[in-house]
């Protein structure tokens, strides 16, 4: 899924990657991508009855700066949330300031750093033409491969736009702009290429896949005569054992 929104005043930008699964929350990113200090926050977007919540901030992420995200989440709710849920009833009234964020924002830095312990970072990313496989080298030297038609997004798109491919300072997340396709690293790695809808399709592929393959063997061997039946002195000399 997309970049949603940009607020170019603040030089905030909203993404929701597709590959990140319930509860429903968006990432912003503070700076241009090829800033090498751009840091992020995971805000839970909320619900027509309940505001906006902080997740995770990069450290590196301003307290005011956190504000202001919070107030673009909070504003545009409507937005990010799914189309048919109606929110002028709403019964949240609250503009978010410093105050009274400032427990949540040491709690949520305490949750982004906890998070860098334990998940995945990316080094980089790049697309290999030859061997048709998007290539995620992570900061402690393993690498990562997958074929772009696994992910959502990615499966027709063209050698150009696969190459144009980066990952976030924090090493969190793979963007292809020219794609509007967003992914996080950590459900990459654990195998997760989309939408749970996605996924159910991904699966159902490869079961038909497989079940193309048993049958065209089974044609096969039986343009052979059919399995190769047992060996009758093997058979017996099995009896005697």
């Amino acid at each position: 899924m997309p970049k949603i929104l940009e607020d170019k005043a603040n030089n905030l930008t909203v993404y929701i990657y597709t590959n990140d699964h319930e509860p429903a929350h968006v990432h912003i990113f503070k700076g241009r991508k090829t800033d090498t200090n751009k840091a992020d926050v995971k805000i839970y977007i909320g619900s027509e009855t309940e505001p906006p919540r902080l997740i995770e901030a990069d450290p590196n992420f301003k307290n005011q700066d956190i504000v202001k995200a919070m107030n673009l989440v909070a504003n545009n709710q409507e937005l990010f949330l799914e189309s048919g849920i109606k929110y002028m009833a709403r019964q949240w009234k609250k503009e978010f300031n410093l105050e009274g964020l400032q427990e949540e924002i040491e709690q949520a830095k305490a949750a982004y750093q906890q998070a860098e312990a334990t998940e995945p970072y990316a080094e980089s990313v790049s697309y290999d033409q030859n061997e048709n496989l998007i290539v995620i080298k992570l900061k402690n030297g393993a690498r990562v491969s997958f074929p772009p038609n696994l992910a959502q997004g990615l499966e027709n798109a063209s050698p150009e736009q696969l190459a144009d491919v980066w990952v976030s300072a924090s090493g969190r997340s793979i963007h292809w702009d020219s794609l509007d396709a967003d992914f996080s690293l950590a459900n990459l790695v654990a195998g997760i290429f989309g939408t749970k809808a996605w996924m159910a399709e991904i699966g159902r592929r490869g079961g038909k896949v497989t079940s193309e393959a048993k049958q065209n063997a089974a044609r096969e061997n039986g343009k052979k005569g059919g399995r190769p039946k047992k060996n009758n002195q093997s058979q017996k000399h099995s009896q005697d054992r």
